[in-house]
């Protein structure tokens, strides 16, 4: 029957997006799309990068790098620019993902950071970062599966320090607000698998057979060819490997007091 329409529909609008998201749109509906996209979240020098590779090395699955994110939730392709409205980012953003998740063959996912979705705050019609999560959350992140992907706060906050020149209250500040923004998915009943990265990274075949399951796809042994992904710093190449975590310095320890909630939360005091 949904065949039948489909083919009346493409022999009257032809060449026209309207077709294809009716068309979406009606196959959601009557259930015969089974998995739609995921994505991977976390904050920005937290081994999203390393994970995504893990992921799009899996024969059945293909990964997105921060794909629409620079376009849509910064702006940058809006004639407008930054003026496009908060509304208009978050639609056109999921828009692109769907079309794209539909034309890749695979179980796609897109990978994101947290700077990515604090930009739209200052998008107008944004009132307040818990509008905006919602926002996000109801239009672009309901139904979908999310892999939430954390770091410890004083490996990831001197990662920041190292790498993007911040300064020590910015890069805590955004470390922060990633260990708020899974807290604000769940309550707003975004399914999620929470992912350490120093676990990932200790363990990558115990921690990707518990991701696959959650996927919903069976555990492959190409995603630990991962480092060797064409997405990987040099670092990481010519048999090098996944990288072990470092012990704390002195200095990242007297950071603790300044994100003791989170790590507790998320079990790294528990383990010193």
């Amino acid at each position: 029957m949904l065949q039948k329409i489909e083919q009346n529909l493409k022999n009257k609008v032809k060449s026209n997006e309207t077709l294809f998201w009716l068309v979406t749109s009606l196959r959601e509906k009557v259930g015969l799309r089974k998995r739609t996209y995921f994505f991977i979240i976390g904050a920005a020098r937290g081994g999203t990068t390393l994970l995504s590779a893990m992921l799009d090395c899996h024969p059945e699955l293909r990964v997105g790098f921060e794909r629409f994110a620079t376009d849509y939730l910064w702006a940058e392709k809006f004639k407008e620019g930054k003026n496009a409205s908060l509304m208009k980012r978050i639609n056109t953003f999921k828009r692109a993902c769907t079309k794209l998740s539909y034309t890749s063959g695979l179980y796609w996912g897109n990978k994101i950071v947290e700077v990515q979705i604090r930009a739209l705050f200052q998008a107008p019609g944004a009132t307040s970062k818990a509008e905006v999560v919602k926002a996000f959350s109801d239009k672009v992140l309901k139904n979908r599966k999310v892999i939430f992907l954390v770091r410890d706060g004083r490996h990831c906050v001197r990662s920041k320090l190292n790498r993007e020149n911040k300064d020590y209250t910015t890069a805590l500040h955004t470390w922060k607000f990633s260990i708020e923004l899974y807290n604000m998915l769940e309550e707003h009943g975004i399914e999620q698998c929470l992912v350490r990265y120093e676990d990932l990274v200790s363990n990558p075949k115990k921690e990707l057979e518990r991701i696959c399951l959650f996927l919903g796809v069976p555990y492959r042994e190409e995603m630990l060819q991962a480092p060797n992904h064409r997405a990987m710093p040099d670092a990481y190449k010519g048999g090098k490997g996944i990288r072990s975590v470092p012990p704390l310095t002195d200095e990242q320890s007297s950071w603790t007091a300044d994100m003791e909630v989170e790590l507790k939360q998320l079990g790294y005091l528990d383990e010193n």
